[in-house]
């Protein structure tokens, strides 16, 4: 059967485990959702020669995690190995099949068809590891066999919770009892997290596959949750605490600063004015150096933006209500 393969697992009659941290959250940072995985999965059903779901990861990325995963997996290997007692030692190694889910987890009498496509196992020979884990200043023995998760990102330095899903949902298919995600991030500074398995974590996961399950075969979209527009203000007339001298102090200061920047832009031409007029770039006045220069940036070559996810700031906003 030519079904399209995500490494091993088979899209369309198994869910991978890449896949899950969608079908639990609904939508990536890239904008697919778990409707369109739905859909992709009953074409495939009905034509497992169709062609595979396009991927919004650009080719740059994909080639960064291709041929950097290796490399990194190995460092991890190799910094797990540095914290081994005499005669421990750990060893690394690539999976040449998908790791699938042939037991019926926590009881549940339901089979979820999971498969896990591991980057690399990783295993504790001689003994364990006590990592002392940098992000929670937890303890966790480490022994046996692990998952290995490799990921690459030029736009944060930290795992996010589909990560998270990811390995949970990974080690929910091996069985293992621990998993590393080395991680390469921004300015190529490498990192290790570690996690145990997450029994909580993992029942929403299952939850989660079952009902994905249930849709594709009965061919049940999912609901559509309109986000809400309307913004609904508090009234705090009453008891503004403290927020009527705070935002009048704000205006005040936002006002100040658009005035003087004014000003300071009429100097600056003022200023350039009296020097191209006299022909000269370069001024001394006492304690003063004055300079106007011509700067010129260096050419740059056209090039693809690599993709980046979406991404959430604050916005401050405070303006007066008009009674109009």
């Amino acid at each position: 059967m030519a079904t399209p393969e995500n490494k091993f697992s088979k899209d369309g009659f198994e869910v991978g485990a890449s896949k899950v941290p969608l079908i639990v959250i609904g939508q990536d940072d890239f904008g697919n959702t778990r409707e369109e995985l739905r859909k992709y999965f009953i074409d495939i059903r009905k034509n497992p020669d169709v062609v595979r779901l396009e991927s919004k990861q650009n080719k740059n990325a994909k080639d960064r995690g291709k041929y950097l995963e290796d490399g990194i997996a190995h460092w991890v290997s190799d910094q797990l190995d540095n914290l081994c007692t005499d005669p421990g030692s750990v060893t690394f190694r690539k999976p040449i099949d998908a790791y699938r889910m042939d037991r019926y987890p926590f009881s549940t009498g339901y089979r979820y068809k999971m498969a896990a496509s591991l980057d690399g196992v990783l295993e504790i020979h001689g003994g364990s590891i006590q990592y002392d884990d940098p992000q929670t200043g937890k303890t966790i023995t480490l022994s046996g066999e692990g998952v290995c998760e490799i990921k690459t990102q030029g736009y944060n330095d930290h795992v996010t919770y589909d990560h998270i899903l990811q390995v949970q949902a990974q080690l929910l298919v091996t069985g293992f009892k621990w998993g590393v995600i080395g991680h390469l991030g921004p300015r190529l500074k490498m990192q290790m997290f570690v996690f145990e398995s997450h029994k909580q974590i993992q029942k929403k996961i299952l939850e989660r596959v079952k009902d994905f399950w249930r849709r594709v075969e009965k061919d049940t979209p999912y609901p559509v949750i309109a986000e809400s527009t309307e913004k609904v203000y508090s009234d705090w007339s009453n008891d503004d605490k403290g927020l009527t001298k705070l935002t009048n102090d704000y205006d005040l200061a936002k006002d100040e600063i658009e005035r003087w920047t004014t000003t300071k832009d009429q100097l600056a031409n003022a200023i350039k004015s009296i020097l191209k007029q006299e022909n000269t770039s370069y001024v001394k006045i006492r304690e003063k150096q004055i300079a106007c220069e011509l700067i010129t940036r260096k050419a740059t070559v056209e090039k693809i933006v690599p993709a980046k996810p979406a991404s959430q700031y604050e916005k401050l906003t405070v303006k007066e209500i008009s009674n109009e």
